[in-house]
């Protein structure tokens, strides 16, 4: 288990993202987002915090490549539709690297369910953060 600490959820976003393109992508870190094969996507709960919108920008990735997950009725991230959503972008051509879930929403104080998204980020070999 790796991790880090930040002085705050913003840098904390931008350093995961940094973090897990480099981890999954070993050319990023000579070559940036051109040295990639194909689009990295990560994946949020439309609860998450709007850091990560900007860290993606950041990095170099934009905005299209965060793709936002719908919540159920509790505003928790549904499990199943980021699955179907990463399959969907594996047949798309896309290349998924990252997962992250809120551990306690910005509006709501809501927590995901955040060992059955870890789950799904290591069936999938994506790196997995909590924002919080």
């Amino acid at each position: 288990m790796k991790g880090t600490f930040a002085s705050g959820g913003e840098e904390a976003n931008h350093t995961a993202i940094l973090s897990a393109l480099v981890q999954l992508f070993p050319d990023f870190d000579r070559k940036g987002i051109r040295g990639l094969e194909s689009q990295p996507t990560l994946y949020v709960s439309s609860q998450s915090h709007h850091s990560l919108l900007k860290a993606a920008r950041f990095c170099g990735l934009g905005t299209d490549a965060v793709r936002e997950v719908p919540v159920n009725e509790g505003f928790r991230m549904d499990v199943k539709a980021l699955a179907s959503h990463i399959s969907k972008d594996r047949s798309a051509g896309s290349t998924p690297f990252m997962v992250v879930a809120t551990g306690g929403t910005t509006n709501a104080g809501i927590v995901e369910p955040i060992a059955e998204i870890a789950d799904v980020a290591a069936d999938e070999g994506l790196w997995f953060h909590v924002n919080h």
